[in-house]
């Protein structure tokens, strides 16, 4: 395999491995090693440098066949229910995966996840902690988050402080893991933190595409529980007078083992559409449905909405200052993009960016 010859960083974890990959490639990009750079979001490059980054997957074990110089493991909780019994199983295999690392590489891991706090590197391995205790090899004093605004300390030295076009606290960890897994490659920290300041951030996070009405439409991948969670954090950064996400559950299997924390996470919101589950390719079918979220969230706040009908209802609900949000790992980007084409040509939708928030923010 390729990886076993040219030197790769791979990034795995529950959430934020594209944003990360994306962000890795960025700082090695901007410092001149032209990286290949392979992820399931954002673009694929293939750079004329010597080393790539890649997105690794956990689903059915696929990350075990790289042989990462750098591992990064962003999170680790219970995902992908059609592969895994398990968390402890989903744990085992992140640990198999950080093994996988040659033996003279590193592991990066993070501070404020304890399973990924109890897997167990093997020597001569180096680890590398990430975030923001006193614990961290590469540790984040942060200053904002909206955008992330903070400094870095590598070994509890000050490297500097870095102003970024990036919302919410889940960003600051996806830099400090970027940075430090580019460290880790022989790259000046100072340098990086430059680069890391023209990081413009990956379609289909807290992405803005544009207005209906008075109401400002985002697009955003979130679709485990954790990323809902944080996401909706960093869209009340943003300040909207009302919060009303379009959901679009992914996958049969994860909306079955999740409804509960599902209904928790978007309960959050001040409105919840419901939209068909996206099955996807390997799983087209399934015995739940997205109403059946409706029992474990505020029966004031949750509506079905069939998509036909989307614009229909941004246009019924739109008031000053909402924010009107699509969200999930399927094709809800698309049905967003659609609707809002069908917005321009009624002659009720706009392009014009928010002052203030940056673009491609997240």
């Amino acid at each position: 395999m390729l990886t076993n010859v040219v030197p790769t960083i791979g990034v795995a974890g529950t959430h934020g491995k594209t944003t990360t990959v994306q962000l890795i490639g960025h700082l090695l990009r901007e410092l001149g090693r032209g990286p290949t750079v392979i992820s399931g979001g954002g673009e694929t490059e293939a750079g004329a440098g010597d080393v790539i980054v890649v997105e690794s997957c956990e689903y059915r074990r696929h990350f075990l066949k790289y042989r990462p110089a750098v591992s990064v493991i962003t999170n680790i909780e219970y995902d992908h229910p059609d592969s895994y019994a398990s968390l402890a199983e989903v744990q085992t295999a992140f640990t198999e995966f950080a093994n996988v690392t040659v033996p003279e590489g590193h592991v990066v891991l993070t501070d404020n996840c304890p399973q990924s706090a109890a897997i167990k590197v093997a020597p001569p391995r180096q680890t590398i902690v990430c975030g923001l205790s006193e614990r961290a090899d590469v540790r984040g004093v942060v200053l904002a988050t909206d955008p992330c605004r903070f400094e870095v300390y590598l070994h509890d030295k000050l490297v500097g402080r870095v102003d970024t076009k990036l919302w919410g606290l889940h960003n600051v960890y996806n830099s400090l893991q970027g940075l430090a897994a580019a460290q880790a490659m022989g790259l000046d920290p100072a340098k990086l933190l430059g680069a890391l300041a023209t990081f413009p951030g990956v379609p289909r996070r807290l992405e803005f595409l544009g207005t209906i009405g008075r109401a400002k439409i985002y697009d955003d991948f979130a679709h485990h529980p954790s990323e809902i969670r944080a996401s909706i954090k960093a869209f009340r950064q943003m300040g909207p007078s009302r919060l009303v996400i379009i959901f679009q559950p992914h996958t049969f299997s994860r909306t079955s083992a999740l409804l509960a924390d599902f209904g928790l996470e978007l309960g959050l919101a001040d409105e919840i559409a419901l939209i068909p589950i996206y099955g996807s390719v390997r799983e087209p079918t399934g015995d739940v449905r997205s109403e059946d979220l409706i029992d474990y969230l505020p029966p004031d706040k949750v509506r079905v909405v069939p998509v036909e009908g989307l614009l229909s209802y941004i246009r019924e609900i739109e008031r000053p200052g909402m924010m009107v949000t699509f969200m999930g790992a399927g094709d809800s980007g698309t049905s967003a993009l659609e609707v809002m084409a069908a917005a321009r040509e009624l002659g009720v939708g706009g392009s014009d960016q928010p002052t203030d928030v940056p673009a491609g923010a997240g």
